[in-house]
């Protein structure tokens, strides 16, 4: 009776030794996860921040283009060639 209970006790000691490897594993697996993740955040709102620059800045340029050119070629339409 007492062997058994100890051999028991024993094979409940492996299982719980097993079952905190597994735990440590998906901890650190999931602190790996939770860090890609901030990382993937960072670049999305670089991203965002690097949009909105190009959209304040880039666009309006382009846009101004875009009439200098449509002007010279109105110009180019309507003043006599020399």
């Amino acid at each position: 009776m007492l062997a058994a209970a100890s051999s028991c006790s024993l094979r409940y000691e492996h299982q719980i030794k097993d079952l905190e490897a597994h735990l440590t594993g998906d901890v650190s697996n999931s602190r790996t996860i939770h860090n890609f993740f901030q990382e993937v955040l960072v670049g999305l709102h670089q991203s965002r921040q690097h949009a909105g620059a190009a959209l304040n800045a880039t666009v309006p340029h382009i846009s101004r283009n875009l009439n200098d050119t449509g002007v010279l070629e109105l110009l180019r339409e309507e003043l006599p060639f020399v």
